[in-house]
């Protein structure tokens, strides 16, 4: 559910900007050039830049990401069945979620004069624990079955 659910919300920040989609970073990354509707908050117009790089550097995990939500996850009334839809990595997804990490906390330092606490995501850098956890459980599970059977 928790990865269902990341990829739902990645697709809203990181899809083709359009008047739907409120959400969307591009979008508001050139509201916030100087410029335009946000340029008096007054970022940083290399960190723009920066962050608009990093988006097109990964291009290749959003397209993916985008196509899950609309395959698999969010579009399910389609009754076509797809098969070989490849998945990013943990490190891919980290790597969306640091862009926008990054720019939240920016936004809070410069317009806010304050520091934005984001939540540490220790389950994309060690899923083997959580995976362990599950297999245990379901050791447990079995464990007690096969106690009913005898």
């Amino acid at each position: 559910m928790l990865w269902r659910n990341s990829v739902i919300e990645l697709s809203k920040l990181f899809s083709n900007p359009s008047r739907n989609n409120k959400f969307n970073l591009i979008h508001f990354l050139k509201k916030l050039k100087k410029d335009q509707y946000f340029g008096g908050f007054n970022i940083n117009q290399i960190k723009i830049k920066e962050w608009e790089n990093q988006i097109l550097e990964n291009k290749d995990t959003i397209d993916l990401i985008l196509q899950l939500r609309d395959e698999v996850y969010a579009h399910t009334d389609n009754k076509t069945i797809t098969n070989n839809i490849d998945t990013p990595t943990f490190e891919q997804t980290e790597k969306l979620l640091m862009i926008v990490e990054n720019i939240v906390k920016e936004i809070y330092f410069t317009v806010f004069n304050s520091h934005a606490e984001i939540e540490n995501r220790h389950i994309f850098k060690k899923p083997s624990g959580i995976i362990k956890i599950l297999a245990s459980e379901k050791r447990e599970r079995i464990d007690r079955l096969n106690k009913f059977k005898t």
